[in-house]
């Protein structure tokens, strides 16, 4: 993965689900050299999954391996670029965003949805299940890059502002159609039980002024907790291919640094916007596509808005941020926490607090896909220490304390007793009340990680609802209760699949004639050896072996040896290894679809010293970044 943007995601119990945006690929060979980034174009709408229980090192670790592909809906969808994941701690609906029009799958009508959810098996843990819903009469899913949040002890979500189409019409990405700014805030209630949830759409009151690419943050104080809307532009660049006109421009330059300098506020329990003017550190230009998460000291008298990346969001050109600042509650104080690099920055990525003291970035874009994330698709950055860590470990949760640069500004200790817990003036006096009150629901967290824990299983059964569609996938896979037939016959395509891995690999060629092993018959038209292999008689490999993914290089490969699938089902039965292969080529794409990085160290040579090429003398293709 070299880089990702304008995705969703959320984290789903121990698990980031993420679908959507724009991804590139880049491909390594043999011989050291790589290719520059391209796009698959993810035309099917493919969902990943980033398991949390799984540690890395950003310098070490195969970082596109930690990501899975799934689960996938039965039916494929179409991508979107920009839109929203709303959920809680059971299921998630997808919302808004740009399809591209010539995507090749229909796109949804503009009310329809498309929703995921876990059920809890009695015996078999969690089932995973897409279902479809319905928006009402006064919404349409036209809507793009707007704020978004979920509150899952509240069982609710939010849609602030972001761009929409004249008319609230059809919108799709590269024409310019979404050139209109959404004067809403939508909330979504995911309390009702089965598919169709309840909506509410309401204007947004004219001291509140809508953006695109604001961050939109719960803060768990009074009664129901209150949304901070901070940064966002009146006009993203990314929507306009002919770029910005002057008037744009001028508008931006006039409204967007006053987004980060003026917040607004909403009470859920009394439906009441407020603004309230901040002091400090105050990022000097205006932010878009950046992200944040949330620490609050352990006493809960502060709440610290963590903010990370991002750019101007009116030239596409310009370097991305890469700065950490933080957003002090109830104080409104701004502090700079970390000075980075302009070669590190990102934009369009996401955060997780997915540890009390650790917040991990997910994908993101260095100025335009040319260029691949420094560092690699994931980071990690320690909310106590201030700085970029090397290793994500699931099972070290540290507690959060509050950092020395921000106990600076309003006192206190590292555990919390902060004692400036006002702003130089409040802009409403309601304010004041609001944040002194106490939120008493809890919260769920999930850490520490744990695989027995995140296990899920697939179901044979469907959902009771009519409009209901299998996941049949497993994050992570396991081998749970499998019909005996399939089982049996699964274990017969396997053995002799893997037979036929012993005398085939990715990437090495052999045209001279001879006799072929008999698992050779599998693959007609090959005349494949192994280095040092004589007539038949094959070198055993190695123990273990990365592989590519068919998935990958789903539009290099050539005819299949086997059938391939005709849908996205996932079920461990439906999933023996396949090898594609012809005189040239040999790729292997494992059971669990894990995307595999691969070097030229993993992979033997001839006894000559010459590197694997295929027939025509081209180097082999080994592997995607």
């Amino acid at each position: 993965m070299c880089n990702w943007n304008q995705f969703c995601a959320f984290q789903l119990q121990q698990t980031i689900i993420l679908n959507g945006g724009s991804l590139w690929w880049q491909s390594g060979y043999s011989d050291g050299t790589i290719d520059v980034p391209e796009s698959d174009g993810n035309a099917e709408g493919t969902f990943f999954s980033l398991p949390l229980a799984d540690s890395f090192d950003v310098k070490t670790t195969n970082l596109s391996g930690l990501f899975s592909r799934g689960p996938n809906p039965v039916t494929k969808q179409a991508n979107f670029e920009g839109g929203a994941m709303f959920g809680n701690n059971q299921e998630i609906i997808l919302y808004g965003g740009l399809t591209r029009p010539t995507d090749s799958q229909a796109t949804p009508g503009p009310r329809e949805l498309l929703g995921l959810r876990y059920s809890k098996g009695v015996s078999t843990g969690n089932e995973v299940y897409f279902f479809n819903s319905s928006l009402p009469t006064d919404l349409t899913r036209y809507v793009t890059s707007g704020g978004q949040v979920s509150v899952p002890s509240e069982n609710l979500a939010f849609y602030f502002g972001g761009m929409r189409g004249q008319g609230w019409g059809p919108i799709t990405s590269d024409d310019a159609s979404a050139n209109t700014t959404a004067d809403t805030l939508i909330m979504l209630n995911l309390t009702a039980v089965g598919d169709q949830k309840v909506w509410r759409n309401s204007t947004l009151p004219k001291s509140i002024m809508s953006r695109a690419d604001a961050q939109l943050i719960w803060v768990p104080v009074s009664e129901q907790g209150v949304l901070v809307a901070i940064g966002g532009v009146k006009t993203p660049e990314y929507l306009f291919p002919s770029g910005l006109s002057s008037s744009q421009q001028e508008q931006d330059s006039q409204f967007d640094s006053n987004f980060m300098r003026e917040i607004a506020l909403y009470d859920i329990a009394q439906d009441r916007w407020y603004l309230q003017n901040t002091t400090g550190d105050v990022p000097p230009n205006g932010h878009a596509s950046f992200c944040s998460t949330l620490a609050s000291s352990s006493d809960g008298s502060s709440h610290n808005i963590y903010i990370y990346g991002g750019y101007s969001g009116q030239n596409s050109t310009s370097a991305p941020y890469d700065d950490v600042y933080i957003l002090s509650l109830p104080s409104f104080v701004w502090i700079k926490a970390y000075n980075g690099t302009s070669r590190h920055g990102r934009s369009g990525h996401q955060c997780f607090g997915v540890l009390p003291s650790h917040m991990l970035v997910v994908g993101g874009l260095y100025k335009d896909p040319s260029f691949c994330l420094e560092g690699g698709i994931l980071q990690t950055f320690s909310l106590n220490d201030l700085e970029f860590q090397t290793t994500y470990s699931p099972e070290s949760v540290e507690e959060y304390r509050v950092p020395n640069v921000v106990t600076r500004q309003i006192g206190g200790t590292a555990k919390g007793k902060a004692t400036q817990t006002a702003p130089a003036s409040w802009g409403d006096p309601q304010l004041k009340s609001l944040f002194g009150a106490t939120y008493t629901k809890s919260i769920a967290t999930w850490y520490p990680y744990s695989t027995s824990v995140a296990t899920t299983s697939s179901s044979s059964t469907t959902t009771p609802h009519s409009d209901a569609q299998e996941a049949h996938w497993i994050v992570p896979v396991t081998v749970g209760t499998v019909i005996p037939v399939a089982g049996i016959t699964c274990t017969i395509i396997l053995w002799v699949l893997l037979k036929r891995k012993h005398h085939l690999r990715p990437g090495q060629c052999r045209c001279s004639p001879g006799k072929r092993h008999w698992v050779h018959k599998f693959c007609p038209g090959t005349n494949q050896y192994l280095p040092g292999e004589i007539e038949g008689n094959p070198i055993e490999p190695e123990a273990t072996r990365p592989v590519r993914t068919l998935s990958d290089m789903i539009s290099e490969l050539p005819a299949p040896c086997l059938p391939s699938r005709n849908s996205n089902d996932f079920s461990i039965a439906a999933t023996p290894v396949q090898m594609y292969c012809d005189a040239n080529l040999s790729y292997e794409a494992p059971g669990n679809d894990k995307l595999v990085e691969l070097s030229s160290e993993a992979y033997d040579y001839p006894s000559d010293g010459a590197k694997a090429e295929d027939c025509d003398g081209k180097r082999s293709p080994l592997t995607r970044q």
